[in-house]
């Protein structure tokens, strides 16, 4: 074998390497790795502005009744790509994900999605609307349409 040839099969095997670990490197995100909070920490959070609330439940529960100041979002508004990230839970230190319950399944997907593209704090309220609700704690509404 010369060694242009020589050269030529190093920079091929290089180049496969870089590939395969690039590929290796991608970030996968699983339910082990999302940080749950209680509502202990969410009130906590929510008190003193420390958090951006996600809201992963559809526009007309949302409308019917929320965490003060949440952002309501759908799965398929949330990128994977941090550029693409919505601009107020880019900014965010700490951004917190709620659906009704536990069992939210979008609301784990949103966090995931986050966690993907990049952000650091996000955190999933588990016991959601429902668990918010049942300690009386205050909801905010849309305001109704004059009739």
């Amino acid at each position: 074998m010369n060694r242009e040839s020589h050269i030529t099969g190093v920079v091929s095997a290089l180049c496969l390497v870089f590939v395969l670990i690039s590929v290796g490197c991608q970030q996968k995100i699983s339910d082990r790795d999302i940080v749950v909070i209680d509502l202990a920490e969410t009130r906590i959070l929510h008190a003193a502005r420390a958090a951006r609330f996600v809201d992963s439940r559809g526009p007309e529960e949302f409308a019917a009744g929320r965490i003060a100041g949440s952002l309501n979002l759908q799965l398929p508004q949330v990128s994977e790509v941090k550029t693409e990230m919505e601009p107020s839970i880019a900014r965010a230190k700490t951004v917190v994900v709620y659906g009704n319950n536990p069992g939210s399944g979008v609301a784990k997907a949103i966090a995931k999605r986050l966690m993907i593209a990049g952000h650091k704090g996000v955190r999933l309220y588990a016991g959601g609307m429902d668990e918010w609700r049942a300690n009386n704690l205050p909801v905010e509404q849309a305001p109704r349409a004059a009739e």
